[in-house]
């Protein structure tokens, strides 16, 4: 019995630290192709309020890469600040380029936002 726990144990163990170890990680290669991009745009665009264009944003995210271009206009669909930067920050993790994700800055107002993803951007390499 001991050992049928320990192997349990063991199997779980590792299955956590293989899903730790990919968490951190952009998995992306390729964005969402143009078309899809227009055509999904469009749908989050649509909503009236960002809540709904964050929660469409935030399921698309679970599945779909995006390029940072493709970020930059999803962020210019929502109103406050505060959205932008969380949105920005859960799709960073899905660009197909992070390197260029700086070009999201223009949708910023503020510095003090701008300082906030460099900073999140620099702890998540």
């Amino acid at each position: 019995m001991n050992n049928n726990r320990l192997a349990f144990f063991l199997i779980i163990f590792s299955f956590c630290i293989s899903n730790f170890a990919l968490a951190g990680e952009t998995r992306c290669s390729a964005p969402m192709d143009s078309t899809s991009f227009a055509t999904y745009s469009n749908d989050v665009a649509a909503h009236d309020f960002d809540d709904a264009k964050i929660k469409s944003i935030k399921i698309e995210l679970k599945s779909k890469c995006f390029s940072s271009a493709q970020v930059k206009l999803l962020l210019e669909l929502l109103s406050f600040e505060e959205d932008k930067l969380a949105v920005a920050k859960l799709a960073y993790l899905k660009v197909s380029d992070p390197t260029n994700f700086e070009s999201i800055f223009d949708v910023f107002e503020f510095d003090s936002s701008k300082k906030e993803i460099k900073d999140f951007i620099a702890a998540s390499k």
